[in-house]
């Protein structure tokens, strides 16, 4: 008998959620189509003491396809200067109408610096803008609803301020 369990340990967490997705799929009876929204719903989800608002978000192309890379314009407005700033994204499946949902990335990045970079810093009060760049969404991708919750942190990792997404892909 092999152990598989640490053959699956070692495979990337998108291997991981490929897998999980068949089983879930395999699981759902059936499949609920329903009229694609025209844009990504945002809601800003930042505490009492956060520095940015969000008011904004572009997703280009959206929906989102399967195969294709997109971007990401976020437009805020900062209440105070922030020297540094740092970015800490899930993004999820959305199952069931979002009964459920499974995690498939995560990832935490610089917004100030490197190829992840988002915006100039440090960030002056008013308004600021976030842009991203995404590679292709694997073809493996289920079509449906996805989620994101993403927070903003300052150099010290202070929660500065947070942005939901619901969005959808399409084959």
């Amino acid at each position: 008998r092999k152990n598989y369990g640490k053959e699956m340990a070692g495979l990337p967490s998108f291997a991981l959620f490929v897998l999980s997705m068949a089983v879930v799929t395999l699981a759902i009876p059936t499949v609920q189509h329903r009229a694609v929204s025209s844009e990504p719903r945002i809601v800003d989800c930042g505490g009492p003491d956060k520095i940015l608002t969000f008011t904004n978000v572009t997703m280009t192309p959206y929906p989102l396809v399967r195969g294709s890379g997109f971007f990401l314009q976020k437009s805020a407005v900062a209440s105070a200067a922030v020297a540094n700033v740092t970015f800490d994204v899930k993004n999820y499946w959305l199952i069931d109408h979002g009964k459920m949902k499974i995690e498939f990335i995560h990832f935490h990045t610089d917004s100030c610096e490197g190829k992840d970079k988002q915006t100039d810093c440090p960030l002056a009060p008013g308004n600021v803008s976030f842009t991203e760049g995404h590679g292709s969404i694997p073809k493996l991708a289920p079509v449906g609803d996805y989620f994101s919750h993403g927070v903003y942190l300052d150099g010290t990792g202070k929660e500065i301020g947070c942005i939901e997404l619901y969005y959808e892909c399409v084959e």
